[in-house]
């Protein structure tokens, strides 16, 4: 059994030098696939120095076609998938995630931190799921740690943005598939511009109801922004304008600021200043609010 570990990068130079050596360390991995999708720094050349397999995109396409171009540059059973821009990743970290597929315990191995969720998964990811999916259990349903057979992943349909993984966890719950969530403990990524979230969280968004089968003329959703990590414009804004709550919503954001309000519960806080408004109300103000 070959085992391959593939590194989407965009931009990491100062990260993926790190993640490297700790993929190598792992005797059990059987080649190292670095994917840089159009970087403009040293991405490409700081991976190179590590003598390891390096396939550069001429420009930005997207994680999941990078996803997608190591599949088909790699050779292994088994395909682990790191995100290249982490801090705190270590060789017994990698390997934890590795044992469920080694031992035939999982199909599909996705994992866990135990610090606090990134701002995308609390306040895109998590809400939808307990929602939507009230039956899918994960502590962190979006991860770029996973690890899955190569024959499963075949099977799968991948689109080329942020949302490939989230995408590929919802398919194999639907195909039934034999899933293990990991606690790989502490985990430290590199803080992302808030631009980069919000371009995440909208594809995110998409892939999730596009996975469900929401179709925008069949359905309603409503998004509330606190502040534009959701969608380019602050959408709660534009709401407490027209309900005329600006004061109350003023002083949620000072709540926010001094950490009296935590991520988890911005979203009841603001359903709170809503409460009681009807569908015609919204509907008067939808077209002002744009993903």
């Amino acid at each position: 059994m070959k085992i391959s570990c593939i590194i989407p990068a965009f931009n990491e130079e100062s990260t993926i030098i790190n993640v490297i050596k700790n993929v190598k360390k792992i005797k059990v991995i059987n080649e190292i696939v670095v994917v840089d999708d159009g970087s403009t720094d040293n991405t490409y050349k700081n991976a190179k120095s590590e003598e390891v397999k390096v396939i550069k995109h001429a420009q930005n396409k997207g994680k999941g076609v990078a996803i997608k171009t190591g599949v088909s540059h790699s050779s292994g059973d088994i395909i682990l998938f790191l995100d290249a821009d982490l801090y705190s990743i270590s060789p017994k970290k990698i390997a934890s995630i590795l044992q469920p597929l080694e031992n035939d315990e999982a199909d599909f191995v996705k994992t866990s931190f135990t610090r606090a969720r990134g701002r995308v998964t609390e306040l895109v990811v998590k809400p939808l799921f307990s929602v939507i999916f009230p039956f899918i259990k994960f502590n962190q349903p979006l991860s770029g740690q996973f690890a899955i057979k190569r024959d499963l992943l075949k099977e799968l349909k991948i689109d080329d943005k942020w949302g490939v993984d989230i995408q590929i966890l919802l398919q194999l719950v639907k195909k039934g598939v034999r899933i293990s969530e990991v606690d790989i403990g502490k985990l430290k990524h590199k803080k992302q511009p808030i631009e980069n979230l919000t371009i995440m969280s909208e594809q995110v968004i998409k892939t999730i109801l596009s996975e469900l089968g929401i179709i925008a003329n069949k359905h309603k959703l409503v998004l509330f922004d606190f502040d534009k990590t959701l969608i380019r414009k602050s959408s709660i804004e534009v709401v407490a304008k027209e309900f005329g709550i600006q004061k109350e919503l003023q002083k949620l954001r000072v709540d926010y600021k001094n950490g009296k309000i935590k991520d988890y519960n911005i979203t009841l806080e603001l359903a709170s200043l809503i409460k009681g408004k009807t569908e015609t109300d919204f509907d008067k103000i939808f077209n002002k609010i744009h993903l």
